[in-house]
C-alpha cells in the first residue's frame, strides 16, 4: 500500500504542474488509501483477537525458515553477482530434477 501511495503522490506532483484540480484529486486518493489501511489494520487486529489461543506449535516453521535464510545469506555474502546467479541456477536445476523424480518422470 505504501508503494501505491508514493506512486499516487508522484503522479499528483506531476499533475500539479497541470493545475490545482489534479492536486485535489491526488489528495483525495491519498486520503482514501489511508482510510483503507486503517480499516484493514483494524480488521486484522479484530480477527486476531478472535482466534483461539493454542499451545506452542510443535513445528517451529518460522524459526526454520529464518535459519535457512541466514545460512543462504552467509554462503552468498562474499560472492559476486554472477556467482550468486550461478548458485540460484544450480539450486533451481536440483529442485526441478527432484520434482521430476517425485512425479515419476525420467531425469536427464
Amino acid at each position: 500500500m505504501a508503494e501505491l501511495a508514493v506512486f499516487i503522490a508522484i503522479v499528483g506532483v506531476a499533475l500539479a504542474l497541470s493545475g490545482p484540480v489534479a492536486v485535489i484529486l491526488a489528495m483525495v486518493c491519498l486520503n482514501k488509501i489511508n482510510q483503507l489501511e486503517r480499516r484493514l489494520g483494524a480488521g486484522l487486529a479484530e480477527k486476531e483477537s478472535q482466534l483461539p489461543r493454542t499451545a506452542k506449535p510443535t513445528l517451529p516453521c518460522v524459526e526454520m525458515k529464518r535459519r535457512g535464510a541466514e545460512s543462504v545469506q552467509k554462503q552468498l555474502e562474499e560472492k559476486s553477482f554472477s556467482q550468486k546467479l550461478e548458485y540460484w541456477r544450480k539450486g533451481t536445476d536440483k529442485l526441478k530434477k527432484l520434482q521430476k523424480l517425485r512425479q515419476g518422470k525420467r531425469v536427464r
